[in-house]
């Protein structure tokens, strides 16, 4: 069996993704982090690290259709997020997931009538929080 061991890097790259599971985050910002933090790394270890956790299934990645940049998030074991879609906030970046009854009607639609089976592990609708739409129609 072979031992993981823990160095700083992973005990502050956990610590980034533990601090920011809400919100779905980019290689380059937990590299970031951690030169902020002192930690000498480079973007390549990052995605490496990054590509291991979602391999484990600790992290879901994602691309952003726009451009093709991948995102992570953290996934929750409690949030079961291959049986519901993500909704992302555009400004803030939160990700909030779909309740379970609404996924059971949406997806008798999506199967029933357009006869789609959603992917709903890596899928989210985009759109703003309620706190960022209300700083919205405050001016802010």
């Amino acid at each position: 069996m072979k031992r993981e061991y823990q160095t700083k890097f992973k005990k502050e790259m956990m610590d980034f993704i533990l601090a920011h599971r809400d919100i779905r985050f980019s290689a380059a910002e937990i590299h970031d982090y951690m030169t902020g933090k002192g930690v000498i790394t480079n973007l390549v270890t990052v995605y490496r690290n990054l590509d291991k956790l979602t391999a484990a299934g600790q992290l879901i990645k994602s691309k952003n259709a726009a451009d093709g940049s991948a995102f992570y998030q953290y996934e929750d074991p409690d949030e079961d997020c291959e049986n519901h879609l993500h909704l992302q906030c555009e400004k803030c970046g939160k990700v909030l997931h779909v309740d379970k009854s609404v996924m059971e009607s949406f997806n008798v639609y999506t199967k029933g009538k357009l006869g789609f089976h959603l992917n709903c592990k890596s899928s989210s609708l985009t759109g703003l929080c309620s706190e960022c739409a209300a700083e919205e129609s405050n001016g802010n």
